[in-house]
């Protein structure tokens, strides 16, 4: 069987992606009728019918469903293929978790500009692992544990290495730190990990305290630089406080096996000598402050 059209791919790859042939001529900036009789060659061509039509819009057979898994796969991958061919004019796209970035990356991003002010280095935020060819993303920093996907690549950059920290200031008004695990006369302060109620609770003899909810580690480490009390963070993201005594460690927490921060990417993918050089970076630089 001869291979389709490659524009009768992309519009029925389009049609299937909204299930509505109206939305996906707007976005083919096609007349829904145009885009219609496509489609409709398409399944001739092919003899398959690809689409039940319905009063609301279309959804795919069995048959369309195949089709569509390979189509939109294969054009994704064209997609970045011919957005390759612009490394000349070179930017990278990296994305982070919200806490990594404003904590550990950003105050290093002077630095990284001054040795590197050729590579455009670009920034989103998020804790999902990306949709990599319809985000556009190079590489990501995600926190877990390994695998996160079939396709995927991943390398430790950090092991989580979790912290018990704090503001001296805060034992000016508070009690002094027990030695017992006994926290009932203190301010705890949890993110979204529930690093205190799930791991530090479960420790035999542990008593909890007043426990102060933020939902990211980002916000739980600033309100302990505040010294509202105690949080429990991944070293690397407080090692530039203990370093300059705006944070003490007053003890580790147990973690999961193989949980921290990693570097991940599609298998495979080729990276330009400026995104290496951005991993490059990434490694030695939390290597050098943990």
């Amino acid at each position: 069987m001869r291979l389709p059209n490659l524009n009768s791919l992309r519009i029925f790859e389009t049609v299937a992606r909204h299930g509505n042939v109206r939305i996906a001529a707007e976005e083919l900036n096609l007349t829904p009728s145009a885009v219609a009789q496509r489609v409709r060659r398409l399944e001739e061509e092919l003899e398959h019918v690809l689409f039940f039509r319905e009063a609301r819009g279309v959804s795919l057979t069995e048959g369309g469903k195949v089709l569509f898994g390979e189509v939109s796969r294969s054009l994704s991958i064209l997609n970045h293929a011919v957005k390759a061919l612009g490394d000349v004019n070179q930017s990278v796209l990296m994305s982070v978790p919200p806490s990594f970035g404003v904590k550990w990356l950003i105050p290093r991003l002077g630095q990284f500009q001054q040795r590197h002010p050729d590579i455009d280095l670009r920034l989103s935020s998020s804790e999902a692992v990306s949709n990599f060819f319809a985000d556009d993303v190079d590489f990501v920093v995600r926190f877990g544990v390994p695998p996160f996907g079939d396709e995927l690549e991943w390398h430790l950059l950090s092991p989580v290495n979790l912290k018990i920290v704090y503001n001296p200031l805060y034992l000016e008004s508070h009690p002094p730190l027990p030695a017992n695990r006994d926290f009932t006369g203190h301010q705890l302060i949890d993110d979204s990990h529930q690093n205190w109620s799930k791991v530090m609770g479960k420790q035999n003899g542990t008593k909890l305290g007043k426990m102060l909810n933020m939902y990211q580690t980002g916000l739980a480490i600033d309100a302990a630089l505040s010294g509202q009390g105690l949080c429990i963070s991944p070293f690397v993201l407080v090692s530039s406080y203990v370093a300059q005594g705006d944070m003490v460690v007053f003890g580790d927490v147990p973690a999961p096996e193989h949980q921290g921060f990693y570097l991940v990417y599609p298998k495979g993918r080729q990276f330009s000598a400026e995104k290496q050089c951005v991993m490059k970076w990434l490694r030695q630089e939390i290597t050098a402050g943990t």
